[in-house]
């Protein structure tokens, strides 16, 4: 619900095979990701990201960006 409240928007339609990518248009899922447990690992690893960067900002770690420099 986080992303909601900061303005994301997803929408899918698996019957269909339609989903908004991140600029918001509509385009065709492939039939292999037409499937309820695909969106929800999808949703799980955006989470772990989002968990991980908070984590990282808040003990002052290295992001990736810095890494990639040294």
């Amino acid at each position: 619900m986080q992303r909601c409240r900061k303005g994301a928007l997803v929408i899918y339609d698996n019957f269909r095979g339609w989903t908004s990518n991140e600029e918001g248009s509509l385009v065709k899922i492939a039939d292999s990701e037409r499937n309820n447990a695909y969106i929800i690992i999808q949703e799980f690893i955006i989470l772990a990201n989002t968990i991980m960067a908070d984590f990282m900002a808040k003990n002052n770690l290295p992001n990736i960006k810095l890494l990639k420099k040294l």
